[in-house]
């Protein structure tokens, strides 16, 4: 992701001030976004898969995605020291690239539940280290024909190319799904693919405000006339709303706070007092282009 000259030297500084005073605090700790997760308690828990070996400051973790289908990740150990360069590095926020994002398996699962069985192409945004929907994807969905998963940063692209390698050797895809990743900066100047996609998501990424642009006309570019986009996650402090009022420009909106996620809806509905709507209680958002739907 890019950002415009004027806007540039802003972001990257006032990153760098959080970055250092992260650094200055010594390991990562787990944020206050992390306090609520939305696994399916049906499936096993993550748990460290001993048959590939790790790079240092990282785990292979088996992570279930359906009843009987597994993926294994190569995650960040927990508490890992990150750089400063790791932690402010083009400008981007890259702090919550030690573990993988709340509303991963919710926007897993969602898709699993609601895709077409026919085949289609599927594109992951801001994937992170891990990935985790896209693989999730290409390991449990029959109908999907092919899944491309992209960041930003060429750390995490790295890191995602070997848990594609690792997982096709250990033959956790479908038959006849074809899986690439690939570094994919959003910028308001990004050409097209050659072929578009049907479907493209994306979680936990709308509160990069200084991104919005660049994520909107990357939207444009890269999916299909008739295909679908779904996003996921908190309001963080408006940001999601924000982000749907630029959207309203180009697409056709629809957002749900409840009733898209039996999990989600029940976590909402705890007695726990630690939790905040505004940064633990995801919303689904799905875009399609505004002129395809309206001519239908």
């Amino acid at each position: 992701m890019t950002t415009p000259p004027t806007t540039t030297s802003k972001a990257r500084w006032a990153l760098l001030r959080r970055a250092i005073c992260k650094a200055s605090e010594g390991p990562v700790e787990a944020s206050n976004m992390s306090i609520f997760q939305f696994r399916d308690p049906v499936l096993p828990q993550p748990a460290i898969f001993p048959d590939a070996a790790p790079v240092s400051g990282y785990n292979w973790v088996e992570h279930a995605v359906a009843p009987g289908r597994s993926i294994v990740l190569h995650q960040r150990v927990e508490r890992a020291q990150l750089s400063l360069q790791e932690l402010a590095v083009q400008a981007v926020d890259n702090t919550g690239n030690i573990r993988t994002w709340p509303s991963e398996d919710i926007v897993l699962r969602y898709l699993l539940r609601t895709l077409p069985s026919a085949s289609f192409r599927v594109l992951e945004l801001g994937a992170g280290m891990c990935g985790v929907a896209g693989f999730g994807l290409a390991a449990a969905c029959p109908g999907v024909r092919h899944v491309t998963i992209s960041d930003g940063n060429a750390t995490c692209v790295e890191n995602l190319a070997r848990t594609y390698i690792t997982n096709a050797q250990l033959g956790r895809f479908q038959v006849d799904t074809t899986v690439d990743t690939i570094e994919l900066q959003w910028s308001r100047n990004v050409a097209p693919p050659t072929i578009p996609f049907d479907v493209v998501f994306a979680s936990d990424c709308l509160f990069f405000e200084a991104f919005h642009d660049d994520l909107l006309h990357t939207l444009r570019m890269y999916l299909a006339p008739t295909g679908t986009c779904v996003l996921v996650q908190p309001s963080r402090g408006g940001s999601l709303e924000r982000f749907v009022s630029k959207a309203q420009d180009s697409f056709v909106v629809e957002i749900e706070r409840a009733g898209f996620d039996a999990i989600v809806d029940a976590t909402a509905a705890t007695a726990d007092t630690r939790f905040d709507a505004d940064i633990h209680l995801p919303v689904l958002v799905t875009l399609r282009h505004r002129s395809k739907v309206t001519a239908t």
